[in-house]
Order: C-alpha cells, then sequence, then structure tokens
C-alpha cells in the first residue's frame, strides 16, 4: 500500500516461526530482513523486527498486539509505503495499516514531530 504523511501500524508476529526462511518488512526505503533460524520465536521476531527500525530511524513500540512507527529523523515524518512478505511457512499473516496522525489508535506518548 502507498499513501504519503501516515503512520505505520504493523501486526505483531503471533505465529511460531519454522526457522527457514526470512520475515521482511518494508517502510519507505527501508528495509528490515529478520532470518527466522536467527531469531526462532515470534518475540525474537518481533524484537529484532523493532532494533532494525530504530536503525533505520523509525521511531517504534508494541501496544497490545500492534507495532506503531514513525519517522524520526528528516524532514518528513510520515510513511508512504509499507509492504511485508514471510518466505517463512510458519509466519503466513500479517495485519498493515497506514493511518493518519489524528488517527484514535495512535498511541499517546507516539506523535509525529516534523
Amino acid at each position: 500500500m502507498e499513501t504519503p504523511g501516515r503512520y505505520a501500524r504493523i501486526g505483531l508476529v503471533e505465529e511460531t516461526p519454522a526457522r527457514t526462511g526470512e520475515v521482511i518488512l518494508q517502510i519507505d526505503d527501508a528495509r528490515m530482513t529478520v532470518r527466522t533460524d536467527l531469531f526462532p520465536t515470534a518475540l525474537a521476531v518481533n524484537a529484532e523486527i523493532v532494533r532494525q527500525l530504530h536503525i533505520a530511524g523509525y521511531a517504534a513500540r508494541a501496544e497490545g498486539s500492534c507495532l506503531f512507527a514513525i519517522r524520526n529523523r528528516g524532514t518528513n515524518p510520515g510513511i508512504r509505503r509499507l509492504q511485508f512478505r514471510s518466505t517463512d511457512p510458519g509466519v503466513t499473516r500479517s495485519d498493515l495499516s497506514l493511518l493518519p496522525p489524528d488517527d484514535t489508535d495512535l498511541p499517546d506518548d507516539v506523535q509525529l514531530v516534523p
């Protein structure tokens, strides 16, 4: 999906990886790739996605069953593009949304700052 000026709501990985592939999250031009042989649990996959998001310049935090991510650096804090793919047969579901910065699902302490 592609929409400018939004934040990402990403469903956390809840399935048990088969340890034979990758979980890939792409936000704009940043690509987070998690090898499930190195991160063999859903918790480990989610933690590695958050770590890679921070390195790529995004603020990210888990809230309930979702991960919220916003651009933390640069002149345009919005997210234009969001994609999820898994080559691991144990991880087959994803839930992605690009939502406006005034959406009620955005946690109070996560704000878009220009």
